[in-house]
C-alpha cells in the first residue's frame, strides 16, 4: 500500500465499543481435553499479558480466578473456556455485549477443541498455541476488529499452524488499542446497570470458508444488532503464506469474535 507524503495510513479497525473502566477482569474455566488445567490457565493469562505488557494503553486485563462457566451468555462475568465441540472451521470465538451508552459490559471467549488440537508453550505439532489464539481473541474482547495490516496480531490470517508471531503486537495493533484507550487518559465513567436478562441473539451465518477460521459477533442491550463488518475470518490458503480461517454460526444469546492463528482470525 502506498500513500502520499504526510498521509497517515492505518489498518486497524475499532468495533465501535470499549470498556468504561481501566481494568477488565476475566475468569478461566481450565477444563481442556488437550492440556492440563494449570497449563490452560497459565496460557490464557499469558495471552492476556501480551496486551498488558506491550500496549501502553489505559486498559488492563486482570485474571479473576477460575469459573465453571461454559455458556456464551450475558451474565456480567467475562469468561474464557474450552469446549469439546466444533463450529465449522472456527478455532475460537469471542462474544461481547454493550449497554445503551455503548460501553462493553460482558465478553466471553470459547476455544473449539473437537476440530483443533491445542498446545501451550512448546511442542506444537499440526495444532495451535492457546497463547497465540488467545492474544487475538483478547484483542476483540478489548474492542478491536480485524486489521488490514499484514503481520498485525489482529490481522485475519495466520501464517501457519503452530505460529507464534502473533504474540508480538504490531505497531498497528498498538495504534488501535491506544486509540481506544489513550495512555494516561482518564477512562469513561463506568455505566451503572441493573440486572437485565440476556436476550437471544440470532445466529450469524458463516460468510467465509476455510480451515482455522476465527469469528466474532457483538450484541447490544436491550436489543441485539450486528455491527457492519462484525466478523472476519482467517484462512490458511487465502493469502500468500497464510492459511484461511473461518467461523461458523454464532451460538444463541451472544455476539462473537474469534481469533486463532492458523488462519489467524476471527469471525
Amino acid at each position: 500500500m502506498l500513500g502520499l507524503a504526510g498521509t497517515t495510513l492505518r489498518g486497524y479497525v475499532l468495533n465501535g465499543h470499549k470498556w468504561g473502566t481501566s481494568t477488565v477482569t476475566y475468569y478461566v474455566n481450565p477444563q481442556s481435553q488437550w492440556v492440563s488445567s494449570s497449563a490452560a490457565t497459565t496460557a490464557v493469562q499469558t495471552a492476556a499479558s501480551y496486551w498488558n505488557q506491550q500496549a501502553n494503553a489505559n486498559i488492563s486485563l486482570v485474571y479473576g480466578g477460575t469459573t465453571s462457566g461454559t455458556s456464551l451468555t450475558l451474565n456480567n462475568k467475562n469468561e474464557v473456556f474450552f469446549r469439546n465441540d466444533s463450529n465449522g472451521t472456527t478455532i475460537a470465538e469471542s462474544y461481547w455485549w454493550w449497554d445503551g451508552s455503548g460501553n462493553l459490559i460482558d465478553a466471553d471467549v470459547v476455544f473449539h477443541e473437537a476440530a483443533y488440537h491445542f498446545f501451550t508453550v512448546s511442542g506444537c505439532a499440526n495444532g495451535y498455541y492457546i497463547e497465540d489464539i488467545g492474544v487475538h481473541e483478547f484483542g476483540h474482547v478489548l474492542g478491536l476488529g480485524h486489521s488490514a495490516t499484514v503481520g498485525a496480531t489482529m490481522y485475519p490470517y495466520v501464517p501457519t499452524t503452530c505460529d507464534t508471531t502473533q504474540e508480538s503486537l504490531d505497531a498497528d495493533d498498538l495504534s488501535g488499542i491506544q486509540a481506544l484507550y489513550p495512555p494516561n487518559a482518564a477512562p469513561n465513567a463506568p455505566t451503572s446497570l441493573s440486572a437485565a436478562p440476556a436476550t437471544s441473539a440470532p445466529s450469524r451465518p458463516n460468510r467465509s470458508a476455510g480451515p482455522g477460521r476465527l469469528s466474532w459477533l457483538s450484541s447490544r442491550l436491550p436489543r441485539r444488532s450486528w455491527p457492519s463488518g462484525g466478523r472476519a475470518c482467517a484462512q490458511p490458503t487465502s493469502q500468500p503464506g497464510a492459511g484461511p480461517a473461518s467461523s461458523g454460526p454464532s451460538p444463541t444469546g451472544s455476539s462473537s469474535a474469534s481469533a486463532r492463528r492458523l488462519p489467524r482470525c476471527c469471525c
